[in-house]
């Protein structure tokens, strides 16, 4: 079976997001900041009046610690089961189709967020589980948020 994905860059690290778990791509917006929030967790943003937790994907997958935004960079907002999440990117690509028994599944890797791999050649494309970041940060700034 195919699935399409958002193709995406982070540190010059192809990102495989479900098509089917993006809601809307927009450039950088204004994000607050949350005291005391997580190393991944670069503040909220309002979406639709709701406040959304805005993740920084060079920092969960441990590309850079300290990353560097421009303007040029891209906001994804995915939605799973009605929670919603961005996720910043240096870049959207394209959207490709991929073959699910292509898949290299990884466990456990960097907390559940990757769920596997696209090999070809010297290069692969990493492919999040959006609905395990949604889970692990909503409910965290969320928290900070009622504080």
């Amino acid at each position: 079976m195919k699935l399409q994905y958002l193709k995406t860059l982070v540190e010059n690290q192809d990102i495989l997001i479900n098509v089917m778990d993006v809601e809307i791509i927009s450039q950088l917006a204004m994000v607050y900041a949350i005291p005391g929030n997580e190393f991944a967790i670069e503040g909220a943003m309002n979406y639709r009046g709701k406040s959304v937790p805005v993740v920084s994907l060079t920092r969960l997958l441990e590309l850079n610690t300290e990353p560097k935004y421009s303007e040029e960079d891209d906001m994804v907002v995915c939605t799973v089961n009605n929670e919603s999440v961005c996720l910043l990117v240096n870049e959207t690509v394209d959207v490709v189709s991929k073959d699910t028994n292509e898949i290299q599944m990884v466990e456990n890797s960097y907390d559940g967020v990757v769920k596997g791999m696209y090999i070809y050649g010297e290069n692969d494309s990493w492919v999040l589980d959006v609905k395990s970041i949604v889970m692990n940060h909503k409910n965290t700034v969320m928290m900070r948020l009622d504080k």
